[in-house]
């Protein structure tokens, strides 16, 4: 992935966030999508710094998709144990509720 490289790897608890900000990125993208569906039988009615900031954004929020990916991806790679067991107390260290075992600590 070009742009933004390695993901810092989260906890597990950070899977709320994440599909959060998933959420948000399709309605985003959603709501620009119908208008631009609308102007593409009228192409006049966009400038450039328009289309311009459009495939800016867009392209960013692409490189979003790849980091989220990633991340899904490490989570789903990872077993995971029962919160409060000693080998997961010890695995995890304490204070640290839902990290993935042997998860890097973000």
């Amino acid at each position: 992935m070009q742009g933004r490289g390695e993901p810092r790897h989260q906890p597990i608890a950070m899977l709320p966030t994440i599909a959060h900000l998933i959420d948000e990125g399709l309605a985003d993208t959603s709501e620009q999508y119908a208008p631009m569906l609308e102007a593409r039988s009228k192409p006049w009615v966009l400038d450039d710094a328009l289309i311009n900031r459009s495939k800016r954004v867009n392209g960013e929020a692409l490189e979003w998709c790849g980091v989220y990916d990633r991340q899904l991806t490490r989570w789903l790679s990872r077993p995971l144990r029962s919160i409060g067991t000693k080998s997961h107390d010890k695995d995890r260290g304490a204070g640290d509720p839902g990290v993935v075992s042997g998860a890097p600590r973000a």
